[in-house]
C-alpha cells in the first residue's frame, strides 16, 4: 500500500519561504542592534574627545599664563571659592547655564608657596562624577 503525500508543492514552497523570511528577520534584527551599539559607542567617543580637548585647552592656558588667575585666560560663567566653572552645550560650544549639557570645572590649590595645582574636570550637567579629569601643576616662582 502506498502512503499518499498530502502536501502539495505550493505548501512546501510556502513553508520554506516563511523559514527564509524568519531567518532574514532575525539577521536584520541582529544587524540593526550592532549598528545601534556602534552609533552609541561613536557618540560616547566623540563626547570624550571633545571633553579632552576643552580640558587640555584650559590646562595649556593655565600653564602658559603669567599669573595664577584663570580669569586671565578663560571666560568663566561662575567663580565660587576657588572653583571656576564654564558651561558647554551638546556641541561643546560655550553657552549659558540654562542651555548647558556639560560643565568644565577648575579647582585651584596652592600646594606650597611656589606651585599651584589645577584640577580640571568635565562633567555631564546631571552627573556627580567627572567623565574626564586632568591635573596640572604650575611653578609660579618664589613669592616675596
Amino acid at each position: 500500500m502506498m502512503i499518499r503525500n498530502n502536501y502539495s508543492k505550493s505548501q512546501i514552497f510556502l513553508l520554506e519561504f516563511i523559514i527564509v523570511v524568519l531567518f532574514f528577520a532575525i539577521c536584520s534584527t541582529i544587524c540593526i542592534s550592532v549598528f545601534m551599539k556602534a552609533d552609541t559607542i561613536s557618540k560616547e567617543s566623540s563626547r570624550d574627545i571633545n571633553a579632552m580637548v576643552i580640558a587640555q585647552n584650559a590646562a595649556e592656558c593655565f600653564k602658559a599664563s603669567e599669573s595664577a588667575d584663570p580669569e586671565e585666560y578663560y571666560d568663566f560663567d561662575e567663580i565660587k571659592n576657588g572653583r571656576y566653572i564654564a558651561y558647554y552645550d551638546g556641541k561643546f560650544d560655550s553657552t549659558t547655564k540654562e542651555n548647558a549639557e556639560y560643565i568644565l570645572k577648575i579647582d585651584l590649590d596652592v600646594t606650597d608657596e611656589s606651585i599651584i595645582s589645577a584640577k580640571i574636570s568635565v562633567y555631564e550637567i546631571n552627573e556627580k562624577t567627572a567623565f574626564y579629569k586632568l591635573n596640572v601643576d604650575k611653578y609660579i616662582g618664589e613669592q616675596n
